[in-house]
Order: structure tokens, then C-alpha cells, then sequence
């Protein structure tokens, strides 16, 4: 009996934890500073792939760039996330960005390797939807912060909040 308890205890945690990813909560200014590139623009594209070891499904979606607010671009960005669907097989991580075609959004951008790919998960893409940016964070928990609460304003605030951050850091 207490066996059994015990395994159902672990099948439940380990259930209950595939739906929140624990991440640090990062301001607008932790966002900012730890971005490459910080662009506007929309999903023209995407396309989902194994790793090269095999052991993941990724997805590359294609964004046009519309305004650059940090870093040097050619006027598009390829962001890659882990998660997709190949087949009837899906990779779902908690917390992390999806993109859909032609969606607009704000996305800050970092370097990993040879990808780009989304600062802070969720927490670093904020789609416009009637003249607001909410992120997408209510898979995500905080370490010392518990769930996720959205962060949404309009766009043209965030837009400034972040030109006045660039400024204040002098750094492009």
C-alpha cells in the first residue's frame, strides 16, 4: 500500500510539473539588457525539424522585421524554440514561445549557440493584439514569485519603455 502511494505520488508530481516551467522573473530592464536584438515584426514562416541528435523536435519560424529597437538585422530573423509537431509526434514545453503565421509581435532576441532564439521563454514575446502587448507567461512559474502574471500595455508604451532603457544603458 505504501508503495503504491507512493508511485502514485510520483506519477502526479511528475504530471503536475510538465504543465508550469520555473524560470527567474525578469523585468523589462533584465529583458532589455539581456537581448541581442529586440525587433517588431510578423511570422512569415516556420518550420519544424528534428536535432541534429535526434532526441528533439524544433521549430525555426521566420520573422519579417518591420523596426529594429536594438541590434543589426538584415530585415529578418529566424528564432528557434524547442517544441513542434512532426508526424502525429508533439513536443510541448511549458512556458516556451509559439509562433503563429502572420502573427505581430515585439520579441527580444538572444544568442545561444548557432540559434536565436526568445529571452526569458515567454517572457520576451509580446504579441500586439488591438494596440496591446501582452506576454504569454501562464505556463511559467517564478522561483520565489509562484505563477505567472501577464504583463500587458499597450504597444507603443512598451515600444518607448524600451527606447528609454537603450538610451539610459547607451547601449545599441
Amino acid at each position: 500500500m505504501r508503495s503504491s502511494c507512493l508511485s502514485i505520488l510520483i506519477l502526479l508530481a511528475s504530471v503536475l510539473s510538465i504543465h508550469a516551467t520555473t524560470v527567474k522573473r525578469m523585468d523589462l530592464d533584465t529583458l532589455v539588457s539581456g537581448a541581442h536584438e529586440i525587433v517588431v515584426g510578423k511570422v512569415r514562416g516556420s518550420e519544424t525539424y528534428w536535432s541534429e541528435d535526434g532526441r528533439l523536435i524544433l521549430t525555426r519560424d521566420k520573422i519579417e522585421v518591420s523596426e529594429t529597437l536594438k541590434g543589426v538585422n538584415d530585415g529578418t530573423v529566424e528564432i528557434t524554440t524547442i517544441g513542434g509537431t512532426i508526424g502525429d509526434l508533439t513536443l510541448y514545453v511549458a512556458g516556451m514561445s509559439v509562433f503563429k503565421s502572420g502573427e505581430e509581435m515585439i520579441v527580444f532576441v538572444e544568442v545561444a549557440g548557432s540559434f536565436r532564439t526568445v529571452v526569458g521563454l515567454g517572457q520576451g514575446k509580446f504579441s500586439v493584439a488591438d494596440d496591446f502587448v501582452p506576454n504569454s507567461v501562464s505556463s511559467l512559474n517564478f522561483a520565489h514569485a509562484g505563477p505567472g502574471r501577464v504583463t500587458r500595455m499597450r504597444f507603443a508604451r512598451l515600444k518607448n519603455a524600451i527606447r528609454e532603457r537603450l538610451q539610459t544603458e547607451n547601449v545599441r
